[in-house]
């Protein structure tokens, strides 16, 4: 009886310090539209065809880690380098949740220029706000060309990949909502890494297609999310392979 007792203690006690930890939190968010400018570090140009995913991170937990996502969206800069998020909700926070800077985590790549990674500056208090805005609407983000080697690049995008460990766990498909985000990195490593080049060349369609279906299955060829299908898709349409 005192082991289930205590168990019951300790399941109270842990209920009381998340209630206390969420305390202040809203029921729902919102955010605001972002609308930014990504341009040349170098040169000051405008820089198109950029790939940017905005991801509004959960977080939870006794230690306040990472637990999933709010939101995710993805887009592509035009010709005069500008990007646009519209703005979204109200939605409903998960129960043991809350929203902290990565609200949104800005992820911003483009083959031949190091990959850029912006969160929110606010202090924590001004953070229990239901709508969220980004820090950086309305500004202009530099990128740096990589002019260093094809396998120190490769080295590189290992931590972009660090970035998109989300989309990475296959079989929960959350890939599939940033495909030109996936197929430029992925094109981006398969030309470093393979044929030892920086800057973005042709490749053999059919052999990146394969490569991207076996990186997106699971072990014995299972294929929970349709990579075959969705890939087939995705490289069939020349504009979305970022070049």
């Amino acid at each position: 009886m005192s082991c289930i007792r205590n168990l019951l203690l300790t399941l109270v006690f842990l209920g009381l310090v998340a209630c206390k930890t969420l305390a202040g939190y809203p029921a729902t968010y919102s955010a605001e539209d972002i609308e930014a400018w990504v341009i040349d570090a170098e040169t000051k140009e405008p820089v198109a065809d950029v790939v940017v995913v905005a991801r509004w991170v959960l977080q939870g937990g006794m230690h306040t880690d990472e637990v999933g996502s709010l939101k995710i969206m993805e887009t592509v800069t035009g010709p005069d380098g500008r990007f646009y998020f519209p703005a979204w909700g109200p939605e409903f926070r998960p129960p043991r949740t809350f929203l902290w800077n990565q609200d949104p985590e800005l992820l911003i790549f483009k083959p031949g220029y190091r990959f850029v990674s912006l969160y929110n500056t606010e202090h924590f208090k001004a953070r229990k706000h239901g709508k969220r805005s980004s820090t950086y609407d309305g500004k202009k983000i530099e990128m740096e060309r990589f002019t260093r080697t094809a396998e120190k690049y490769v080295r590189h995008l290992h931590f972009l990949d660090t970035s998109l460990s989300w989309a990475h766990r296959v079989a929960e498909c959350k890939w599939k909502l940033i495909p030109r985000m996936i197929i430029a990195v992925e094109k981006q490593k398969y030309v470093a890494h393979r044929l030892g080049k920086v800057r973005p060349i042709d490749v053999d369609v059919q052999a990146f297609r394969n490569y991207l279906v076996n990186s997106f299955t699971l072990y014995g060829g299972r294929d929970p999310c349709g990579a075959k299908e969705f890939f087939t898709k995705w490289i069939k349409q020349e504009n979305h392979v970022v070049n």
